[in-house]
């Protein structure tokens, strides 16, 4: 998840009930990227030697032992448990949307980007007819690339190489392909993979976002945000793995400041944003349909590729409700990767080489570099970025 918030409480929840000095551990381990439990329990010696104190190493590698021990014993069991349960017949977890039928009509919700992102992304999936179980899931794991690049970006995380084991399928949300891993007791029949190559369970996902959605104000952000997803042509949500979701949803997120202090700050979603784009796309569609049924009386047809090119424009102005004259996110994406592409992988571009060169504002050039990282067409290196 974004700023991994319930695995960094987990990580402090471990260290207060293995009595450690949490003051002395605690910031040293999130800030160098140690921010869960999955990733605490793959820290080898050479790893507990950069962050924790000699004083307290000793004890911090024979408790982390122990601790991995265990956990090795009870997944054993509970893979035992899942294989048996699914031979007698064991109900499959099956989680429902959030309940739109009690919650308050709110116009701002305060909140931070992690689970506004998790909830549209999970929102999209049901549009594309998956279970919301197993769209949680996905959701989740997307939202977890896309925390781990903002982090690096910021020099808060490490850059680290993907896994590389291999899974069984792929599927595809807010422009990313996620490996999936079967499983046999979720709706859906698969988890989605996070960056940590951890499959995320439903059941964590579905309690995070009721604890973020202050004053059980998620059934009415979910029923808002349905009915934008349902404004949206189903197979326009299918390509470029998704990725026109992605860039709608970054018109509506909350707004938070730019750089560090933006890590994890909560901002306001203003719900009058996502009615407007609802409000657009479905005259986008109106408007496409009633075109689509002119043009099949008339006598002279528009050719293929003049439709194509039509059918494009439309898209591309209708991400943006009202024309501006600062460039869209995919035309910085794309001026800030042809940069890229003139440079060698050895040379690396900073921030300012980057806003100098492309003559974009900061915050575009931010955005433009933080999808790529996502992509993983570049990664940082210390105050440079380089082309992988």
């Amino acid at each position: 998840m974004p700023d991994d918030p319930e695995g960094i409480q987990d990580v402090l929840r471990w260290l207060l009930k293995e009595k450690f000095d949490v003051p002395v551990l605690f910031t040293p381990l999130v800030s160098n990227g140690w921010n869960s439990m999955p990733t605490l329990l793959r820290m080898t010696d050479e790893d507990i030697s950069k962050v924790v104190p000699i004083r307290l190493r000793k004890k911090f590698k024979s408790v982390l032992a122990a601790t991995i021990k265990a956990n090795k014993k009870r997944t054993h069991d509970d893979s035992h448990s899942t294989t048996d349960g699914a031979k007698k017949g064991r109900s499959l977890v099956c989680i429902a949307p959030p309940d739109v039928s009690d919650e308050p009509n709110v116009s701002v919700v305060n909140i931070n980007r992690s689970p506004v992102m998790i909830l549209w992304g999970a929102v999209v999936a049901e549009r594309m007819h998956l279970p919301w179980t197993r769209a949680l899931s996905m959701a989740s794991a997307v939202a977890s690339f896309f925390a781990r690049s903002k982090g690096v970006s910021l020099g808060i995380y490490q850059q680290r190489k993907a896994t590389d084991r291999m899974y069984s399928e792929d599927s595809c949300l807010l422009g990313h392909q996620l490996r999936m891993e079967p499983c046999v007791d979720v709706d859906g029949g698969s988890l989605a993979i996070d960056v940590e190559g951890v499959p995320v369970r439903p059941e964590s996902v579905d309690a995070y976002l009721h604890r973020a959605f202050p004053q059980n104000t998620i059934g009415h952000v979910y029923r808002v945000m349905n009915r934008l997803a349902k404004a949206l042509p189903l197979e326009r949500l299918r390509e470029s793995n998704g990725r026109l979701a992605y860039d709608i949803y970054c018109q509506f997120r909350p707004s938070i400041p730019s750089g560090r202090a933006g890590w994890g700050a909560k901002g306001e979603l203003t719900l009058a944003k996502l009615h407007d784009l609802s409000a657009h796309w479905a005259g986008v569609a109106a408007s496409s349909g009633a075109n689509t049924s002119t043009s099949s009386t008339t006598t002279t047809a528009q050719s293929p590729r003049n439709s194509t090119c039509a059918r494009e424009s439309d898209v591309a102005d209708a991400i943006t409700p009202t024309k501006a004259t600062a460039p869209s996110l995919r035309q910085a994406e794309q001026a800030v990767w042809a940069l890229f592409k003139e440079t060698s992988a050895d040379d690396g571009l900073s921030c300012a080489d980057v806003v100098s060169r492309t003559h974009l504002d900061q915050n575009s050039v931010d955005e433009a570099l933080q999808r790529l990282s996502a992509d993983f067409l570049v990664y940082q290196a210390g105050d440079v970025f380089r082309r992988l």
